[in-house]
């Protein structure tokens, strides 16, 4: 009876191992912002580019661009197992990218853009909010 017994735990136990394997991706599949950075990256370039030649209108695909990109990056950080501390200082970046983005958005729907604008100041918080988002979730990239 005992033989019966151990016989019968073979397929749970395995049903249990395959459902570990299955639960931890297959071999490390991680969840990936790196893409969502990178093209973050390139719209951004290209709003600033636009703003600083004259032509913010050139701007404007781009700019609802960063807005999927920045939600597509909330989510994947929301599944990746992260400390709280490290969330939030996430969290701020992304935040801080929206604010400046939707400034310079704002000129694209109804406020006056200066004639004098000058897109540098924007563009080193921009800049500078992305490289620091980079860095927090340079573990969770893959190369």
């Amino acid at each position: 009876m005992s033989s019966m017994k151990s016989k019968s735990l073979i397929p749970i136990l395995l049903l249990g191992f395959a459902i570990i394997v299955a639960s931890a991706g297959c071999g490390g599949a991680k969840i990936d912002p790196g893409p969502e950075i990178a093209m973050l990256k390139q719209s951004m370039e290209t709003i600033i580019l636009a703003f600083k030649s004259g032509n913010p209108e050139v701007a404007h695909g781009s700019l609802h661009d960063v807005g999927f990109l920045l939600n597509q990056i909330d989510q994947k950080v929301k599944q990746l197992a992260l400390p709280q501390e490290k969330r939030d200082k996430i969290s701020g970046h992304t935040e801080t990218l929206r604010k400046e983005f939707q400034v310079l958005d704002g000129y694209l729907h109804g406020e006056e853009l200066p004639e004098d604008y000058d897109v540098t100041p924007v563009a080193e918080i921009l800049r500078e909010a992305h490289s620091k988002l980079k860095e927090s979730l340079a573990a969770e990239v893959k190369s």
